[in-house]
C-alpha cells in the first residue's frame, strides 16, 4: 500500500517536471515566434509605404497623362 503510494507520488512529480518543461519549452518559442511576428509587422510597415509611394507616382503619371491629352486633344 505505501509503495503504491509513493509511486503515484513519483507519477504525479515528473508529471509535473514534464508539464513545467514543456513550459519552458513553449515559452522560449513564444518568445521567438513575438520576435518574428514583430520583425513581420516591421516589414509589413515598410511595403505599405512603398505601396502608397508608388500609388502617388502612379497618380502624378495619370495626371500627366491626363493632361498630355487634353493638350493634344485641344490641337
Amino acid at each position: 500500500m505505501i509503495k503504491t503510494k509513493s509511486i503515484k507520488i513519483e507519477q504525479e512529480k515528473n508529471k509535473c517536471l514534464e508539464c513545467e518543461i514543456e513550459n519552458r519549452i513553449l515559452k522560449k518559442y513564444n518568445k521567438k515566434l513575438e520576435k518574428i511576428n514583430k520583425e513581420l509587422e516591421k516589414e509589413i510597415k515598410e511595403i505599405r509605404k512603398e505601396i502608397e509611394e508608388n500609388n502617388r507616382k502612379f497618380d502624378d503619371i495619370k495626371n500627366q497623362n491626363n493632361l498630355i491629352l487634353k493638350l493634344l486633344t485641344k490641337k
